[in-house]
């Protein structure tokens, strides 16, 4: 065998390796880890979420145990959510989920006195940094002044 398909062979093995060894290992335990800290800091009640699983080869992912609430009185929780991603959505920019699953959805749903609902006060989001965008017109006069 020539010396430089043994080498190539090689790198496909290590590059497979490697693949295998970021998706399975090390992205999903990056992903809870962040999810957790994105939970402490958003939620108003105490959450969690308990584990994460990826299969890079087949595109699914798999979530354990999100809680949002005290414990024993969850308003929010799912034993396990199941999403299939399919291959297309890598270079498509859009999402296209093949199977989606949620085992043991829990929810307790109450209308407070002023008609708000419980969920809707879960989590204490980030103000919108929306720039109002400038008319097309002014840009235009813009351009065209520069160019007399």
């Amino acid at each position: 065998m020539p010396k430089g398909l043994k080498r190539a062979g090689l790198a496909a093995l290590i590059a497979l390796a490697l693949y295998s060894l970021l998706g399975f290992l090390i992205l999903p335990g990056i992903a809870l880890r962040i999810a957790n800290q994105q939970l402490t800091q958003y939620a108003r009640e105490p959450a969690r979420l308990e584990r994460l699983e990826f299969n890079p080869f087949s595109l699914e992912l798999t979530v354990w145990g999100l809680r949002i609430g005290a414990p024993g009185k969850e308003q929010v929780a799912f034993e396990r959510l199941y999403a299939n991603l399919q291959a297309d959505s890598l270079w498509t920019g859009a999402l296209h989920l093949a199977d989606v699953a949620l085992d043991k959805p829990r929810t307790e749903l109450h209308f407070r006195k002023d008609g708000s609902l419980n969920l809707a006060n879960l989590f204490d989001l980030p103000p919108s940094q929306d720039k109002p965008q400038e008319p097309p017109a002014s840009h235009s006069r813009c351009v065209s002044t520069a160019l007399r």
